[in-house]
This record gives structure tokens, sequence and C-alpha cells, in this order.
């Protein structure tokens, strides 16, 4: 059997994020066997295969390519639209896989000259049911009068290169042999939104990374150590409603709650460029901004501190493919505030706190909690720990190569 994996997400910024520790989860659960080749395909600028130690006694070969990034000069443009048009999965002919492997549709996936078989991970449609949020209209920036005609045609032409690339994606699940979903509320989304046959959608769930819940208390940040304060970790984008959190959290301080609030994640660094428009105007005109704290990117065992010593991890998010910060607060037993929709309703169950999806319902959710003893939560917290451990990397894993092994019919 031939099986290849695109491992590029590992270097285009996805490894320190959910589709990385998928893909570097789920090859664990491949086997090291002579009657499997795999076949792995990379960019040559570094080598996920050594980096990540995913050869791991397998038979493999690699498929490296060049990585052409725009960059505003004739050369760099002409080499990034090249590489946009060249038929990059032309190289996998002389091996046709039997299995062609895609955990970041947004890649493509090889025709059947190229590859048997196809298998594309799907974790959640947020452009498609949040379009204005994710890939607007090009022709909004055009008229855009305000803005210097330079940067109307730059943001327009980004508006529209998104939005073919996300029109593209849509194709890859179309065109796939068999798509795995994180949730059947993203099952759900597949088939209504995406029009896909149900039949080739297959429902497989992820799972947290880490399942113990003793952790060291030299891995919280000294700062906040004997702090009560509110965890959040996750991304900043306006689906994630990180402005009504401090909405909340300014109300809870101001009402006499002596609490803090610890933002976690890449957009939450204090020096971060990636931080939205709407969160730093927030940040800016909180009066209690130095009861904010900006930690940027974590390691897993700062994250699993961060989790067990919260006074409550919240959660304000409007749509989830899976909602994994939300299990992973359940199984360090604290209190989870969040939003009952898409996935996390599915996820969460009875087991967390829902609140509104405005700042105040954040803000009456968030006090109902607090003023609440953890010992008084203690048999919900623990029953929510129980449920939230059944979801296992061992289970992902030996569905996702069982699946793998049935759609390759080798």
């Amino acid at each position: 059997m031939k099986i290849a994996i695109d491992l590029r997400p590992l270097q285009i910024g996805h490894q320190n994020r959910g589709i990385g520790a998928y893909l570097q989860n789920i090859l664990t659960y491949f086997p090291a066997d002579n009657s499997i080749e795999y076949i792995f395909l990379r960019y040559k600028d570094s080598d996920p295969v050594s980096e990540f130690g995913i050869s791991n006694g397998r038979k493999y070969r690699e498929i490296v390519y060049s990585r052409y990034k725009f960059q505003p000069n004739p050369k760099s443009a002409l080499l990034f639209l090249w590489g946009l048009v060249i038929p990059i999965y032309i190289r996998l002919l002389p091996y046709r896989p039997d299995i062609f492997f895609q955990p970041d549709y947004l890649l493509g996936i090889p025709n059947k000259l190229y590859a048997k078989k196809t298998v594309v991970t799907c974790y959640d449609l947020i452009p498609l049911k949040f379009p204005a949020m994710y890939i607007p209209s090009w022709r909004k920036f055009v008229g855009m009068r305000h803005l210097r005609l330079r940067s109307r045609l730059r943001q327009s032409i980004r508006a529209y290169y998104y939005t073919k690339k996300y029109a593209r994606g849509l194709r890859t699940y179309k065109r796939a042999t068999a798509i795995i979903s994180i949730s059947n509320s993203t099952t759900s989304d597949l088939v209504k939104i995406a029009k896909v046959n149900k039949s080739k959608v297959h429902t497989i769930y992820l799972a947290p990374s880490y399942r113990d819940t003793e952790v060291s208390a030299s891995t919280v940040p000294s700062k906040l150590k004997g702090t009560r304060y509110i965890f959040y970790i996750g991304g900043g984008d306006k689906r994630r409603q990180i402005s009504n959190l401090i909405s909340a959290f300014n109300k809870l301080n101001g009402r006499g709650h002596d609490i803090d609030l610890v933002l976690a994640g890449s957009e939450f660094g204090v020096d971060s460029n990636e931080t939205s428009a709407d969160v730093r105007m927030a940040l800016n005109l909180s009066s209690y901004s130095g009861k904010i704290h900006l930690i940027g990117t974590v390691s897993e065992s700062e994250k699993m501190a961060l989790m067990k010593n919260a006074a409550v991890f919240a959660y304000p998010s409007l749509y989830e493919g899976f909602g994994l910060p939300v299990v992973e607060a359940m199984i360090m037993t604290t209190p989870v505030v969040t939003y009952r929709n898409s996935s996390i309703d599915e996820i969460g169950g009875d087991d967390v706190f829902y609140a509104l999806e405005s700042s105040d319902g954040l803000y009456e959710t968030l006090l109902a909690v607090l003023n609440t003893d953890k010992n008084g939560l203690n048999s919900k917290l623990l029953e929510a720990r129980k449920n939230a451990l059944k979801f296992s990397w061992d289970k992902t894993g030996r569905d996702t190569w069982d699946l793998i092994l049935k759609v390759s019919g080798v």
C-alpha cells in the first residue's frame, strides 16, 4: 500500500495550531509496516519529517517543493503566481499512491491521475458561515473612497485571492473520495452548506493533547501566582467575541469583583501585530487594562497550568468545528463559560455554563460561576472531566487509520 501525506501544514504556521497538533497526533497511529510505503510532501525550507519525528521507522519517500512567497517586486510576484498555476501534484505521477491524505483542505488534492483515492479532513466551514468576516467581496474595497487608491487596490486583490482560495477549498471537499469531519455539527454543515454527499462524510472526533490534571505550579507565570483570573486561549477574530469578554470583565471589576483576565494565543502577545482592531480598541478603552495580561503563545505545560489554576475558562465563540479548548478545560476540572452553538453544545453538553451571545450575557454567567464556590461545583466539574476523557487520540487515530484502509480497498 502507498499513502501520500501532505506535511506542508507543519510549515505554513499550523505547527503550533490545531491542524498541526491534529496531524502530529494522527501520524502517531499510522503504522510503521514494511508493507506500507509513505510519500511525504513538504517544502524544502524546513524538514518536518525530522523536526517532528515523523519517520519513526517508516519506509518513506519525499517530494520536496520550492515555496514562493509574495513580495512587492516583479520577479517575486511572477514566481508567486507561477506557484499558483503549476500542477503541483504532477510529481505524484510516478508513484500514484493508493491514498492521498490531506489535513488542510486549502492546499487542495490531486486528481485521480496522480492518486487513486483521496481523504480530506474538515474542521469547520467558518468562511461559508461568516462570509462577511472572512471572504468579503473585492467590490467592497473598491468603493471605500476614504482609502488611497493603492490601499483599495491591494485590499481588493487580497479579497479576490481569498474568495478564489476558499472556493477552490470547497471544490476539494466535493472532489474528495472521503471526508473526515471532526464533529456531527461540522458533518451537518458539510451536507447543508457545502452540498457534499453525506455518504462520504465520516465523523471522527478530535481529542485533547493532555489527559492528566497533575501540573507543576512553576509553569504558571509568576505575576499570576495567587491571582484570581478568567482565562482565554485562542484566536482574536470577530467570531471569537473577545471585545464582549473584555466588556464583561470590565463590568465585573466595576461592580466590586476583583478578577484579572488572561488572554493567550499568538494574537495576544504584548507586541503582536496580529491583534484585531476591535480587540485593540477594547483593550485601550478598558479602565482595568492593568489587570489584563497578554501572554502570547504558551507551551502545552503552561496552557495546562493556566487552565488548571483559572477561576473560570471563558470561550465566547460564535462557531466551532469542535471546540478543543472547551474539552481541555473540562479535563482540568475548570468551569467553562461559553456560548451554546455549533459543536459546543454537542461537545460540552450539560457540563459547561452557557451564556447569551452578548457582553451582558457573558457578565451574568461569569458572575454566577464566580459567585459559586468551586467546591460547590465539584460534582459537575468531575462529571465534566469524566465525559471529556471519552475523547482520546487512541480512538481518533485508530478510527482514522481504519477509514483509510477501508477507502483504499487494499
